[in-house]
């Protein structure tokens, strides 16, 4: 998922462009910049379409949907789903449902939403959602990746000691161009 652009889109792409030429990319994502109501400039929509070997997909407003996640998801079949964010409803949950049933394994970055900071925004509603999705096992199954190990302790302290933690920090541009 590409939130706002900036750091995060560019931890993606570094991360793609390292792996494009030992695996299959594909990146669902939005066609808007977070908040935006205007899509990326010169972008196509609802189709995939290869950027530099990586396989990418804009989605527009009207494809932004649960339904339309799920079944690009199914459309790909993949082996393994890095989801970006943590408690984003199409790019997170619904594709961690998907994975869940279908047992397709999982990488979250939560991307330092469970530090304390993030957590104190809608304490109450992340709360809830949290405390549900620990008691139903949502998680379970996720490797998690931390970037620091400041988050790798975040991670912890949410979903507890046993919780499956690799810090790996984000690839910079330099040691993606090397590995073109």
């Amino acid at each position: 998922e590409t939130l706002a652009g900036g750091f995060i889109e560019i931890a993606v792409a570094n991360m793609a462009n390292a792996l494009k030429n030992y695996y299959e990319i594909y990146i669902l994502t939005s066609a808007y910049d977070l908040g935006e109501t205007i899509p990326y400039n010169g972008v196509e929509q609802n189709q995939w379409h290869d950027q530099d070997g990586v396989l990418v997909k804009y989605m527009n407003e009207k494809a932004l949907t649960a339904s339309s996640v799920r079944g690009n998801i199914l459309e790909i079949s993949p082996d393994i789903l890095y989801l970006n964010s943590l408690f984003s409803r199409l790019f997170t949950i619904t594709p961690l449902m998907v994975a869940n049933r279908k047992g397709i394994k999982v990488v979250l970055a939560p991307r330092g939403m469970l530090g304390q900071g993030a957590l104190e925004i809608k304490r109450t509603k992340k709360g809830i959602f949290l405390f549900l999705a620990k008691l139903s096992g949502f998680y379970r199954k996720v490797l998690w990746h931390a970037s620091t190990i400041q988050e790798e302790e975040e991670i912890k302290s949410v979903f507890g000691s046993r919780a499956r933690v690799f810090i790996a920090q984000n690839i910079p541009i330099t040691q993606t161009k090397k590995l073109e």
